[in-house]
């Protein structure tokens, strides 16, 4: 939301300017100190993009997080939760397999805990489908590898990996999430391509068959969305507009076929 702070006049008192302000959605974690004759605001578009929510479970001995990943933040969902397990008893005798059959049914019960847990952050009460488009473990230890066969189903359909970490590593996250992303694309490119009839590239040709909405799907590099821009053709506002789901990302093969392809309706 814009909120007007006044107004600048010039010396013969004539309106000028208008300013606003806004308070973003998510911190400006961005400095840039540049001269040019355009007033820069693409890093602040960025942060009114939709992105994906990715869960993360980090398991670490007799405690668990979760973390969700939303583009480039990573943030905690719930407080760490502790739950104080029986240990192992080493000494042997007749209590040992007694010791060991209590411990192994507190560990069972406690990764019970931790799928309800899961259930109840990443699964939608309304829909009962995963609100999450990735589920990540990490974690150190051999508990990690015992809860995926606790895992709900419906989570199971889309984790991603489990890894071994003393610690919540960042980078095993985004190069993870990254890694499916890609995968994603490509299999919705290849879809694309495998359907010849419907197939549409090049900018004049898939700019005029939007207009005239034949466009079901369209997909463009950064570079060709900002040459469009540069035409004063607003790519997003006409996908929205004529009901077309429009994908902006970097891939090789996209960039061959000039920047831009897409899928018509028929």
């Amino acid at each position: 939301m814009l909120h007007s702070l006044g107004h600048i006049f010039d010396e013969n008192g004539r309106q000028q300017r208008d300013i606003f302000y806004f308070i973003p959605p998510k911190p400006i974690k961005k400095y840039i100190y540049l001269c040019d004759k355009h007033f820069r605001i693409d890093f602040i578009e960025d942060l009114y993009q939709k992105h994906a929510d990715y869960g993360i479970l980090y398991l670490n001995g007799d405690e668990f997080t979760f973390y969700c990943l939303n583009g480039p933040d990573l943030f905690e969902v719930t407080k760490t939760t502790r739950k104080k397990l029986p240990r192992t008893h080493r000494r042997g005798g007749q209590s040992q397999n007694r010791i060991a059959r209590i411990r192994d049914e507190a560990i069972n019960n406690y990764l019970t805990k931790i799928n309800e847990a899961c259930i109840e952050t990443f699964i939608d009460e309304n829909t009962t489908l995963p609100n999450i488009e990735g589920f990540i473990i990490i974690g150190s230890g051999n508990k990690k590898e015992k809860f995926q066969s606790k895992l709900d189903a419906r989570l199971k359909q889309v984790h991603l990996g489990t890894f071994t970490s003393e610690r919540l590593d960042y980078e095993i996250v985004t190069d993870t999430v990254t890694k499916s992303i890609r995968q994603k694309n490509i299999i919705m490119i290849e879809n694309i391509f495998n359907d010849t009839d419907k197939l549409q590239y090049g900018e004049i040709e898939v700019i005029e068959s939007l207009k005239n909405g034949l466009m079901e799907i369209i997909i463009l590099t950064p570079d060709m969305n900002e040459k469009l821009k540069k035409e004063d053709i607003n790519i997003k506002e006409m996908c929205e507009e004529l009901s077309c789901t429009i994908y902006i990302i970097f891939e090789e093969e996209i960039a061959k076929w000039g920047g831009i392809i897409g899928k018509r309706w028929y």
